[in-house]
């Protein structure tokens, strides 16, 4: 198994090095978000429902197709304006047992491992975790307990009703597709509740999370025009080296993502 929990036994003697692009991320095609980004992530991205484990989830729709990711540009930027946060711990994650209880863990798949003193040590010399390793473990505690809260609010929007399949379609050359298994909100439904009804969104933070993926729907043309970028920077990579890539930086200006939030201060307002 590629993805370990990072132990003394495991670790005491590694290091590790952070990621220097997002080509990791290129086959991501929707991330679950946590409730405190929702409000960047709308304004950056279109939102979408999508049912994970009998439950639906507010999640980042990042490209149009399976293991497509358009924000990940192909010299490895971010193509966008707001990473989510669900990227920015990589190559570590935050798994939970049955009973709750969180691990973290390390994907060794990353080809992120190095061995002593070459990157950022796992374990001090006392045998504690080093601070790096404290620090990544309080923001991906942080993500988690957020996302948790993002959960809650999206349970509140299906039991009231107001979750319904979004019928998006795309222009794919000269044809048009249809992007299914999505959800989006139910604007004539949320607009007829009673005032009780909208009392209990807004205590619950739901009613929030509907207006913002209500709003994000107008970042979809974004996604067509990064496809549109992708596309133009493989033909013109073609056609400037017809046996191999070329420098395709510049068709591409993108942030790094990095500080772009401060998460410490979201989540303790």
């Amino acid at each position: 198994m590629a993805i370990n929990p990072v132990t003394r036994e495991a670790y005491g003697a590694r290091s590790w090095l952070r990621f220097s692009d997002y080509r990791f991320a290129a086959s991501v095609t929707l991330i679950r978000l946590a409730g405190a980004e929702i409000s960047h992530a709308a304004l950056a991205m279109p939102l979408a429902f999508a049912q994970g484990e009998g439950k639906p989830a507010i999640a980042a729709l990042l490209g149009f197709a399976q293991g497509q990711n358009l924000f990940v540009a192909p010299n490895g930027r971010w193509a966008g304006r707001y990473v989510p946060a669900a990227f920015r711990g990589w190559p570590f994650r935050l798994l939970k047992a049955s009973d709750g209880q969180a691990t973290l863990c390390f994907d060794e798949a990353s080809g992120l491992l190095a061995g002593p003193g070459e990157g950022e040590a796992f374990f001090g010399p006392d045998g504690q975790p080093s601070e790096a390793i404290r620090q990544m473990l309080e923001f991906l505690g942080q993500v988690s307990r957020s996302q948790d809260a993002a959960d809650a609010a999206c349970a509140l929007l299906a039991q009231h009703g107001l979750l319904e399949p979004w019928p998006l379609k795309v222009r794919d050359g000269e044809r048009e597709r249809a992007v299914g298994g999505l959800l989006r909100v139910n604007e004539a439904a949320l607009n007829t509740l009673s005032a009780d009804a909208l009392l209990a969104l807004r205590s619950g933070g739901a009613l929030a999370l509907a207006y913002a993926q209500l709003l994000s729907m107008g970042n979809v043309s974004l996604l067509g025009q990064l496809a549109a970028a992708h596309a133009g920077a493989a033909s013109q990579a073609q056609a400037a080296h017809p046996n191999g890539n070329g420098d395709l930086t510049k068709l591409f200006k993108a942030d790094d993502g990095h500080g772009m939030i401060d998460w410490k201060k979201l989540l303790d307002d």
